[in-house]
């Protein structure tokens, strides 16, 4: 008879064999296919720039109520920049991987800076003559030594003047973008990112001036000197420039991510290269006073400019580092620095000659940057 042959099966692990979903199986946070978070930002802004001075204040008169050449002469209001201090504002992401291996997702997101005014006062009351009067500029090529044309506060005793300058801003934007996993495994993640980006930077400057009582100053002075008005005459005086920055741009960069536990750090990188749309108006009246033909200053008149297109560079830098509080959730706290190269801002449209003529189309650039408060939710 043939031999008998006998067969036992032994159970053996098998060497090195992976777990089920790899890293997923000890992390359920990385078998998401959705994702979607929610940041609180504390941002500043780069200051608003105004250069020109709205607002003198003449330490020296004479009985006429003339500034004597050459006298002490402060900016009150102008001459510098206006800092908006922190701003609140929000960011709102949501992305997807489009694929069980999460190599190739989308995600899109929105964020602001919420509009916020800022508003610098400076007043008098005339008490005695000779007293300190203010000067506004109406053509001034001079700044330490006044030279042009001033409209002046508190001529006369028991006169008065409320003055005020007044930045408003406000900045949000969008983006899309696709991203390629570049590498990836239990502790680190690399994308490449590209898609397109919208941002929008909007502010005005605006001067209003009431009081009474006005004179008409030129220097160095006329012969015979302009007339200062009969007392009780009220005057109102408004000069305002508004801008807004509409950038369209393409986007390039990268995202990593490093865990450590369940504490992770992460941080983008991307430029956007595309077309910074301006736009400038300036709107200006006066009421209460004639002043010389040719000024362009009465009655009140609004002037639009026409679009300026110009190529900007939009890049932005972000670093977080956060926890995982529970298998969809993670906080994090972190810091955002955005730029563009090319923009108008109100302040610097003023013409050297003085507030009261055409403005000039001068560029600059500008930053925001802060802090950013967040929670991610995935599934």
């Amino acid at each position: 008879s043939p031999p008998q042959v006998h067969a036992q099966v032994v159970d053996a692990p098998i060497a090195d064999a992976p777990s089920v979903g790899g890293y997923a199986s000890e992390n359920n946070s990385d078998q998401y296919r959705i994702w979607g978070n929610a940041e609180y930002l504390m941002w500043w802004l780069k200051s608003a720039p105004t250069p020109r001075p709205f607002l003198l204040n003449a330490t020296a008169v004479t009985a006429g109520g003339v500034v004597l050449p050459g006298a002490p002469v402060t900016t009150l209001l102008g001459g510098g920049s206006i800092d908006t201090n922190e701003r609140n504002g929000g960011k709102f992401t949501l992305g997807a991987w489009l694929d069980c291996d999460h190599t190739i997702g989308v995600e899109g997101s929105f964020f602001f800076i919420g509009q916020k005014n800022t508003t610098r006062t400076a007043g008098i009351a005339g008490t005695a003559l000779n007293s300190p009067f203010l000067l506004i500029p109406l053509i001034s090529p001079g700044v330490v030594a006044p030279a042009g044309l001033f409209l002046a506060e508190n001529t006369l005793v028991g006169s008065g003047a409320v003055n005020t300058l007044t930045v408003r801003n406000d900045l949000f934007g969008f983006e899309g973008n696709g991203f390629l996993n570049l590498a990836r495994n239990s502790d680190y993640q690399l994308d490449l990112i590209s898609g397109f980006r919208y941002l929008q930077f909007e502010e005005s400057l605006g001067f209003r001036a009431a009081f009474n009582s006005p004179g008409l100053f030129a220097f160095p002075p006329t012969t015979p000197a302009l007339a200062i008005a009969p007392a009780g005459t009220n005057v109102g005086l408004g000069v305002g420039y508004s801008d807004q920055n509409r950038f369209y741009g393409g986007n390039l960069g990268a995202r990593g991510e490093v865990k450590f536990g369940n504490f992770f750090v992460n941080g983008t990188g991307k430029v956007a290269l595309g077309v910074m749309e301006e736009n400038l108006s300036r709107v200006a009246g006066l009421t209460g006073v004639a002043v010389p033909a040719g000024l362009g200053i009465t009655p009140a008149v609004v002037q639009h400019f026409n679009d300026v297109n110009r190529f900007a560079v939009v890049p932005e830098a972000n670093l977080n580092v956060g926890y995982q509080i529970a298998d969809i959730a993670r906080a994090y706290v972190g810091y955002d620095f955005l730029y563009a190269s090319d923009v108008v801002r109100p302040g610097e449209q003023i013409n050297p000659a003085g507030f009261i003529f055409n403005p000039v189309m001068k560029h600059s650039d500008f930053w925001a940057q802060g802090i950013n408060f967040g929670l991610e939710l995935r599934y």
